[in-house]
């Protein structure tokens, strides 16, 4: 924990936050002396967010209901979120840092490459190719949690015309001058591949030391998140191909295991199980300043048990009634909490007692890797492959079922229910899908298994804020339930599913998003 706390320490890149503009001192300096390999490694620490957008997509998301006007209601960010409205609060948690924090990395990230290039480059120094590589995967992750938050979804259809990102490829210290012209998103979408595509054959993992590796974009780690962005680029066959990648020759083994969870005695030994260095499965983390923790025991909207036994960790699927792994895993009372997000509070003036909350996220895992491929298999009509791959996610989990891909189709098919049981279904585990892909989602067994993946996948990433991206991609119709009153819809492509940009960015002229 030393080596990571060393690491929290040097990613707190401000004394607080209030606004964007506390972010402008943090931004590096075209004057700072970098002139060797190590100055440009330690700069790339801060390549690294600061803040993850989990706080306000999770509740965002189906995962998320209203358990009744008898519980109090929280803070008005955990409201405006479940709404879907405009976030009013400035502070962690928020579009607003959340859009500073990704800006002040790509800023850092660029400004290593920079420095790289004035050294000469890569071809005068093999040394810095590693860090050239570090940084571009940096600025590709940057970009892409920027443009799949603040933009639609990519689809074929109409991402040449939907409002994108601004373009950060050169130094900038202030972020206000970035420049105000969004981009289509999908010019955003080739800037990353093409940053991908330069950066991943130069990350080199010997560059890294012990443990650290994983809160770096280490091989594996960049192959994962390749795969997830090739998924949403409608390009199955490179997602595949990063995929098996991310997951090496037995995936099987390095599966998380939730047995090994339940033997341990309390919620904190399980916390800090799951975000370990040490754990098999996780293959890149990120400390980020975050109060989400407490978000999820939120009294009122919150993940609640009948939501967890209907649609998430205690649902039925192709593996039977439940998960047995997960069986005993939940803490909270009414609300249940998956032990996967630890905390740990930084203090900026110990003497005061103040400072603030922090969270280490597991962004990238085996289990993760082994779902995009997954899907990718389905995408691509490798139907029986992708059910192998959906059946060992199964076992991990406790599963004695080895379901064929038919079996697994057939559970998410409406049609092979009845009455009150097929409403439930559409409502729960097989809500209709409504991609805008350049190649149409077949029905039958095309469909069920990518149900199948969603779900799974659901499960998998609860609490982590990344169902909004399915919801997104998926054109997938949701509805929040108002306790004594009509339930909210998000239709299947709303405009809000392209989260508002922040008022002091828009203020500067950049375009805010329709509505």
């Amino acid at each position: 924990m030393n080596k990571y706390k060393s690491l929290l320490a040097a990613l707190v890149l401000g004394a607080g936050f209030t606004s964007c503009n506390d972010f402008l001192d943090t931004l590096p300096d075209r004057r700072t002396d970098v002139n060797s390999p190590e100055q440009i490694r330690t700069l790339l620490v801060s390549a690294y967010p600061e803040y993850l957008r989990a706080g306000f997509t999770e509740q965002r998301t189906d995962n998320v209901t209203d358990r009744g006007a008898e519980f109090a209601p929280g803070a008005a960010l955990v409201q405006e979120n479940y709404f879907w409205q405009p976030v009013t609060t400035v502070s962690q948690d928020t579009p607003n840092a959340f859009w500073s924090g990704q800006y002040t990395a790509l800023s850092h990230a660029n400004f290593a490459m920079e420095a790289i290039e004035k050294l000469g480059g890569v071809k005068k120094n093999p040394k810095f190719g590693p860090l050239m590589g570090e940084a571009l995967l940096c600025r590709a992750h940057a970009n892409y949690s920027l443009v799949t938050t603040f933009g639609q979804a990519y689809n074929s259809q109409t991402s040449n015309t939907d409002l994108g990102i601004p373009v950060f490829t050169e130094l900038e210290r202030n972020l206000y001058n970035v420049s105000t012209k969004r981009v289509p998103v999908a010019q955003n979408f080739a800037q990353i591949a093409e940053d991908i595509e330069v950066g991943f054959p130069l990350i080199d993992d010997s560059s890294y030391g012990g443990s650290v590796i994983k809160y770096h974009f280490n091989r594996r780690a960049a192959a994962a998140f390749a795969a997830e962005f090739y998924l949403a680029y409608e390009k199955p066959e490179k997602a595949l191909e990063y995929a098996n990648i991310a997951l090496g020759d037995s995936p099987q083994s390095e599966l998380r295991n939730w047995t090994v969870f339940g033997k341990l005695p309390n919620i904190d030994d399980r916390l800090r199980r799951y975000i370990s260095s040490e754990e098999p499965a996780n293959l890149f983390m990120l400390p980020a300043t975050t109060n989400l923790i407490f978000n999820l025991f939120n009294e009122r909207y919150a993940h609640s048990s009948a939501l967890a036994k209907a649609q998430t960790v205690d649902s039925p699927g192709p593996w039977g009634d439940q998960l047995p792994h997960f069986r005993g895993q939940m803490f909270g009372r009414g609300m249940n909490f998956l032990p996967k997000i630890w905390r740990i509070f930084v203090y900026e003036n110990v003497q005061a007692g103040t400072g603030l909350n922090h969270g280490v996220y597991v962004i990238y895992t085996v289990d993760k890797a082994l779902l995009a491929r997954a899907e990718a298999y389905t995408l691509m009509e490798q139907y029986d492959k992708a059910a192998a791959d959906l059946a060992m996610w199964y076992k991990s989990k406790g599963s004695t079922k080895q379901p064929s891909a038919q079996e697994i189709a057939d559970f998410y098919d409406p049609e092979k229910y009845v009455g009150e049981a097929k409403v439930n279904m559409l409502k729960t585990l097989a809500k209709p899908l409504n991609p805008r892909f350049a190649k149409p989602l077949q029905g039958g067994l095309q469909t069920g298994l990518i149900q199948a993946v969603l779900h799974a996948r659901r499960i998998e990433t609860l609490h982590e804020g990344t169902r909004w991206d399915d919801i997104k991609r998926y054109g997938i119709r949701i509805e929040h339930e108002v306790s004594g009153g009509t339930s909210v819809v998000l239709e299947e492509h709303d405009l809000r599913k392209a989260i508002q940009i922040p008022d002091a960015i828009a203020s500067r002229g950049v375009a805010p998003n329709p509505r």
